[in-house]
């Protein structure tokens, strides 16, 4: 089953470099849709739950990306999502934490080894937060 990704981007020539990136990743199965309006995250327009990953650049039209994954956190049902920036500083690290995002990535430090990380991080992340819900889930049963 292919490893389902979402980009976010506004820019297409950033779309298209980080599509490069995932496809030069030797043996990895994958799809890959792209969104270049982030109001059509935050107006719901998008179901986000069904995909492993989701990449959301900074920028993303009149949308900044931490508002979209502020968003996401709620909307997506818990896919991990990593905030890519042109340029990375403290600020941006610390409010797409706040936000919800597992990592954030400057865009040109991308690399096939990077996105593989990327990618086997946030695989491990899901299945992390997947096993805390069911021990959530068994607990309100047991006790509810």
């Amino acid at each position: 089953m292919p490893y389902r990704i979402l980009i976010i981007e506004g820019d297409e020539d950033d779309y298209f470099l980080t599509l490069d990136c995932i496809e030069s990743i030797n043996d990895f199965d994958h799809h890959v849709d792209w969104i270049s309006d982030g109001l059509d995250i935050m107006n719901g327009q998008v179901d986000c739950a069904g995909y492993d990953i989701i990449l959301c650049s900074y920028r993303v039209g009149a949308v900044t990306g931490v508002e979209i994954v502020r968003r996401l956190t709620v909307q997506a049902n818990g896919v991990p999502c990593v905030l890519l920036c042109g340029v990375m500083n403290e600020d941006v690290a610390r409010a797409a934490k706040q936000a919800g995002a597992i990592l954030e990535l400057a865009k040109d430090a991308m690399t096939p080894d990077v996105m593989t990380a990327t990618f086997q991080y946030a695989r491990a992340n899901a299945n992390h937060r997947s096993q805390s819900r069911l021990v959530s889930d068994e607990r309100l049963r047991r006790n509810g």
